[in-house]
Parts: C-alpha cells; structure tokens; sequence
C-alpha cells in the first residue's frame, strides 16, 4: 500500500488456493490471519492518519461514496475518531454534555477487539487524563485518569443524526464540535484546544480494504512487508506468547527466503507468496461462506475475538470499527432469497413482518455497500433506510417492507427505498442497543431473505 503509486487493478484469483503444507507455508499462511487486523489498522495509523497525526480526533464534513478509509462506513452517526498513542505520555481528552443527543464511544485495540474503560460521568461529559497501564504521574487538578491497558488504541466517539424519531443532527454537530483531544503537554499550555478537525470527504479518499486486497493478490511481499513493520511496531499489543512465537518464526522463514530468493532460488519465496494468496482466499471464504440458510451472515464474537483468528481476520475485512454483541448487531447479506448474487440489474424487496422488526434502544438501519470494497455506492445521495428515517411507511398489519433497487418502484415511499446501481452489491442491518427480539442473550435474530420483486 504505497501511498506514491496506485495500487493494481483487481482481477479474480483463477485458481482455489490449497491450504498449506509445509513450514513456509502454514507458518505464512497463520501469520496473514492472525495479523490481517493489524496491517490494516498499521496502514491507517501510518498513513491515513499521519497527516494529521496521533492524539487528534478526525472526522469527516459529511458522508458519501469518497468515504472508502474505513470499511462499512455508514450514515447514522457523525464521526470523530483517532488512534491514541500513550507512548509519549497521558493524552487529554474533553466530552461535552450530550445536550438531548445520544453518542457512543468505542475503543478498540489495533486488532479490532473491544478495550474496557472507564469514563466517569457519562453522559454527562467532563475532563479526563488517558493515562497508560500503571501510570503514576502528575495530572491538571481536578482531572481523572482513565487507564488505558495499551500504549496505542483507536477511540470513535459517534453522535446519532437521530434520537426517539427527531431530527438531532444540529445538537449532534454541536456536540462533535465540543469534543477535544490533545497531550498534556499541548493541554497545559492551551487548555481549549486540540479540536476535532472536521475534514473534506476527500481527506478520506483512499480505500483501506481495496489497497490491502490488491496487494495481497498481486504484491505479496509488499504485504507481508508492511504488515510485518506493525506487527514489530511496539504498539502492537495485546499480543500473547504465541503470537510472538509466531512473529518471530515468521521473520526467520522469510528472511530466509528473501536470501534464498537473492542468490537464484525462488522456491522458497514462491512457497511464502502462494500461503498469502492462500490465507487471503480464506478470509474472504470464511466470511461469505457463513451465511444462514436466508442469507445473512452474522458474527456473534465481533469485536470480542479471543483467539478465533479467523473469524477475527474476516471480521476486520468486511467492518472496520465494530461494537461487540452487547453494544450492536451486524447482519450482513451478499445474496438473495435464492442465493443469487444481489446485483441491480434486478429489484428487490426486504420485508419485515410486525415481529421481524428488529428491536433496538437506539436504532436499526440498512446500509447498502459496493460489492469487493464495502464502500457506499456511487452515485446515490440516500445511503441509508433506517428506524428514524422520516415518513417511514408501516402497513396496517405493522411490517415494514423496504425496496432495494435502481429506481423508486410504484407503491413504496421515497423513505421505504434503498438506492443502488446496476452492479452487485451487498446489504448490511445494523442494530444498536439490540434488545428482544435482537438481544444477544437469546436465540440469534433472523433477518427475512431479501426477496426479488414479481
């Protein structure tokens, strides 16, 4: 992912990959899974982000298809997001009071997996010092710590557009615009800075997963390269005992290799680069080879892995920035009710019956996303049906029934229409605060199979 070139075109691979058979093989095969997480997130801490530098919330002026630096972005929220780097010392962050808007915050480490912590006083907002693990140092009077367990962490803090059906946009802003991030260093000398800069969508222009995806098919090494400097990055952690074992088998086979490769034997090289393709392969199979018998696929561990690597692997390649199970649902659908490839040149109808309705304490929406890079499709300025949509229709035996299609088909309601083009797609429900029907604690919600219209 060299940001000075354009990354290759993507073609299919022509040929099912076989799984690995020999050490070269199955140790480069298991490092691309455990680690895919982490490339992707090095990259964006790396390069993405660098420009403005850790410690500085980002967020963008709006949303639209230039979005594509996170995967499954989406429209019900406005964004400010950072990584957090601790390394250099605590990190101030300042949370407006919420003022008739509901927000989320969401931390995560650099593999995707939920951290806990704790910010006294929510929602009603205040000053805190993000300290690091055990740190005993001076702060600001009057300003609480909040331990961080690692020294690089991705905070998102998200203000819905909507709460109980009203329009919250306007509050949300202002509450976006109240939030502030900054080292203390930079704290002490100008206590109301450090901002969330609000950017052009075309400051989020470059395409994480479609950068990654491509080099894994078409520049191994490249790959493995950069996903090798953020697994040795210090800020890598968690990493157990068995990932270091792991890292460091790897680093030794490919150096190995990379000197076989130089002195005229590409065997060994060929062995490694034939295991990226292989575990890529897998990662895109075990995603969309989950699906349930209407469709949809849904991760019940996300964001709260453990070492289910590949699930983990899969689950960063198709949402970036996920709640666990308790905080939100992702369903997610490539097919229709027959399990065709959902494509525009047909149209469909999504119906929930009374008692498919998902339930939710906040919200639910459905977002529909270009088909190999999860970004918003272009061309549509409505990206989102949701349950605070504006004039959403309920027929009088209380279902709700969503067109997915070209055009506004006869007899829907323009807040009833999700908006694609000719070309596949995919669809992703979004539940937050899942509750009844949805609650993680009960039997797995079922969404209806996306059904083409007669």
């Amino acid at each position: 992912m060299n940001p000075s070139t354009e990354a290759p075109s993507r073609h299919p691979v022509k040929s099912k990959p076989k799984p690995p058979h020999g050490i070269a093989d199955d140790t480069t095969y298991e490092y691309v899974i455990r680690f895919w997480p982490r490339a992707l997130s090095y990259y964006q801490q790396t390069f993405l982000w660098n420009k403005h530098g850790a410690n500085t919330l980002v967020g963008p002026d709006g949303m639209g298809p230039e979005y594509r630096s996170v995967v499954a972005i989406n429209d019900d929220t406005l964004y400010g997001s950072a990584f957090v780097d601790l390394r250099d010392g605590p990190v101030i962050l300042t949370i407006p009071e919420s003022n008739g808007i509901t927000y989320s915050l969401l931390v995560l480490d650099v593999f995707g997996n939920v951290v806990s912590v704790h910010i006294p006083n929510q929602p009603q907002g205040g000053v805190y010092a993000l300290v690091p693990h055990e740190w005993e140092g001076p702060l600001p009077e009057g300003i609480p710590p909040v331990s961080v367990p690692y020294p690089v962490t991705i905070w998102n803090l998200r203000a819905d557009k909507y709460k109980d059906g009203k329009n919250t946009i306007d509050l949300a802003t202002a509450f976006r615009a109240g939030l502030r991030m900054t080292t203390l260093r930079d704290y002490l000398i100008c206590p109301k800075g450090g901002a969330t800069l609000i950017l052009p969508l075309s400051n989020f222009a470059v395409s994480t997963k479609k950068d990654a995806d491509d080099l894994a098919q078409h520049d191994p090494r490249a790959l493995l390269d950069m996903m090798q400097r953020g697994v040795q990055d210090h800020s890598t952690y968690p990493m157990s005992t068995d990932d270091h074992n792991l890292a460091q088998q790897f680093d030794e086979l490919y150096l190995a290799a990379k000197v076989a490769d130089y002195a005229g034997d590409p065997k060994p090289m060929k062995a490694v680069t034939d295991a990226v393709v292989a575990a890529w392969t897998k990662i895109q199979a075990n995603w969309k080879g989950s699906a349930g018998t209407t469709g949809w696929i849904h991760p019940t561990n996300f964001a709260q892995w453990g070492t289910d690597y590949v699930n983990r692997a899969s689950g960063n390649e198709f949402i970036q920035f996920g709640n666990n199970a308790k905080a939100a649902g992702y369903w997610h659908a490539f097919v229709d009710a027959q399990k065709r490839p959902l494509a525009g040149t047909n149209s469909y109808v999504l119906t929930f019956r009374a008692d498919q309705i998902p339930d939710a304490c906040r919200f639910w929406s459905l977002t529909a996303y270009t088909p190999d890079t999860v970004e918003l499709i272009p061309g549509q300025t409505k990206f989102v049906v949701a349950s605070y949509t504006p004039g959403l229709y309920t027929a009088p035996d209380g279902s709700i029934a969503i067109a997915i299609t070209r055009v506004l088909p006869p007899g829907f309601a323009p807040a009833n229409w999700l908006p694609v083009d000719e070309n596949q797609f995919n669809v992703m429900l979004r539940v937050y605060g899942p509750k009844d029907n949805t609650d993680p604690n009960n039997p797995p919600y079922v969404p209806p199979a996306i059904t083409p219209m007669r």
